[in-house]
């Protein structure tokens, strides 16, 4: 078999950029839902979502998995331009460096309340873990990083969800759904831990894409024909296993339970069936979510693999500085949140911050329509930052640039 030539030090995809855009882009939309929507009424729970607020969040159902799959992509391009010691020690100390960045400057975004008082674990701690294993794993062959991928994402589905928890919430930290506990200190008051992401199936997703990396060093019309074939199986397989129910699906479904419950609920129209189809779990993210989710992302990747329009190059302003536009989104969002809240109420209330302080109420709740008036408003705030970000970032030759 041979063996795909390696990228040039200056080639950059920008198809990868464009479509880490768009992932960006769309995770803002999902925040900002949090920031300004209904905290209480959650998007994928059937009996009370609408549809309106269903498509909002699973359109950004995208973003995770895109965002984990092209972080194991840019490591393998990275890292063929690299030593193996190189690429080892950039691995090592980017992970770390991005589990201190979700547990301090992150976590403060989120809440706005002191670091390790509320310790949230979500898609940037995971990355990071995940570039710790593969800081090991990156020395297998290439075929066998595929072979994990599959087995982490796949094989999940014969481990027990409660055999990982028991006494403990910790091991959530490795497989498990959304742990939710509090944390006494010894020597200060209690934490309060929340893990979303855990590491087993987003491990997977990464090596995914770290097998597949070969692929975008190939020329451009094979490139896009094998991400056109790679997005269509893997939209048909989402469709199989969704329709066969069982394996692949965490939590239980079928078409019997949904339609009695959603007649229950006195929703017997068609599209709720379609959106409870639509409906996988995300938390931790079943085959079926993966496979929903990564068919469309390489359909992008194709289909952004040539010169940029107009939208395609305001999609790189934001790919090509996905780190800064994480951490400011959050304090821009939650900071408006919390201005607006002023501005109607005349005291300074943020949201999440009243949620985990058990202050919460009905009348920090905006509409849909609000939330979108404040998406498109941190875009706009956004964009020029990342503008100037990046071009900071392109001519730096400091190796920081590269952390950030």
């Amino acid at each position: 078999m041979t063996q795909d030539p390696p990228l040039p030090r200056a080639t950059r995809l920008q198809s990868i950029d464009i479509v880490r855009g768009l992932v960006m882009v769309l995770m803002c939309l999902d925040h900002v839902r949090d920031f300004y929507g209904d905290l209480n009424n959650t998007p994928e729970f059937l009996a009370t979502t609408n549809p309106g607020l269903f498509a909002t969040r699973w359109v950004t159902h995208f973003c995770a998995p895109a965002f984990v799959f092209l972080a194991g992509v840019s490591a393998y391009l990275a890292g063929a331009r690299r030593t193996h010691a190189e690429r080892t020690r950039f691995l090592v100390s980017r992970g770390l460096w991005l589990i201190l960045l979700e547990l301090t400057l992150v976590n403060f975004g989120w809440v706005l309340m002191a670091p390790l008082r509320v310790m949230i674990f979500q898609v940037i701690w995971v990355i990071g873990a995940s570039f710790l294993a593969l800081a090991a794993l990156a020395y297998l062959p290439r075929p066998a990083h595929l072979v994990l991928g599959i087995a982490c994402v796949a094989g999940q589905h014969a481990l027990s969800l409660d055999s990982f928890t028991g006494s403990s919430s910790w091991p959530a930290l490795f497989y498990g759904g959304v742990e939710f506990f509090q944390m006494q200190g010894p020597y200060a008051a209690a934490s309060t831990v929340v893990i979303n992401y855990s590491l087993l199936p987003w491990l997977g997703v990464m090596l995914l894409g770290y097998g597949l990396a070969p692929v975008f060093q190939r020329e451009a019309a094979a490139r896009r024909r094998t991400l056109l074939t790679l997005g269509i199986v893997g939209i048909l397989l989402f469709v199989v296993v969704r329709a066969c129910s069982g394996f692949g699906n965490i939590a239980e479904w079928s078409y019997a339970t949904h339609a009695q419950t959603l007649g229950e609920a006195g929703r017997n129209s068609w599209w709720w069936h379609v959106i409870a189809f639509l409906n996988p779990s995300k938390y931790p993210p079943s085959l079926a979510f993966v496979l929903m989710t990564l068919g469309p992302t390489c359909l992008l990747l194709a289909w952004f693999d040539r010169e940029p329009g107009f939208l395609g190059r305001r999609l790189l302003t934001f790919g090509r500085v996905p780190l800064l536009y994480y951490m400011a989104h959050l304090f821009v969002a939650h900071l408006g949140a919390g201005l607006l809240l002023r501005l109607e109420q005349g005291t300074w209330t943020f949201p999440l911050r009243a949620a985990f302080q058990g202050a919460y109420t009905e009348d920090m709740v905006h509409s849909l329509a609000t939330v979108y008036l404040a998406w498109f408003a941190c875009l706009a705030v956004l964009y020029p930052v990342c503008v100037v970000f990046g071009k900071w970032k392109r001519t730096g030759t400091s190796w920081v640039w590269s952390y950030l």
